[in-house]
């Protein structure tokens, strides 16, 4: 925990988490992290990892397997829904189809200026290979602003 930080936020995160749903989350005196002293820190067991790229490896197997098509740099202009879809693509063509998924993290249309409202976040990564066993699995945060992220 930060210096100077209140640790009362840990006891109110933990009985929010158990609120929430995992009732097995528990305060622990420090992370296991030798490079340095968390201070307590709760723990919230049975977490799982998930590989983004197998995930979506598997999915586009999936929509090709059972006949599905999958465009890429192909930027969409104008999208209807309906009973049949309609995707007008920037060099004119039509795709045509009974469901389309628009993925994205902004909307694409124009009816609402919600693109302009959001806030433009900044993050960092470092991508190191490590000897296997070395670092203790796991997710870690603290509640600084801006706060740490230990994967």
């Amino acid at each position: 925990m930060p210096l100077g930080e209140s640790s009362d936020i840990l006891d109110r995160e933990m009985v929010a988490a158990q609120h929430a749903g995992p009732t097995d989350v528990h305060m622990v005196a420090r992370a296991p992290i030798t490079s340095f002293d968390t201070s307590r820190t709760l723990c919230f067991p049975r977490q799982a990892q998930f590989d983004p790229l197998k995930y979506l490896a598997a999915v586009a197997q999936a929509i090709v397997r059972d006949g599905g098509r999958i465009y890429t740099e192909t930027h969409a202009v104008k999208i209807e829904g309906g009973e049949s879809a309609h995707i007008q693509t920037q060099d004119g063509q039509t795709v045509t189809s009974e469901a389309v998924v628009v993925a994205t993290n902004t909307p694409v249309n124009d009816l609402l200026a919600i693109h302009t409202k959001q806030a433009a976040y900044r993050t960092f990564v470092i991508g190191a290979t490590v000897p296997t066993g070395s670092i203790s699995k796991g997710l870690y945060w603290d509640t600084s602003d801006p706060y740490h992220l230990y994967v």
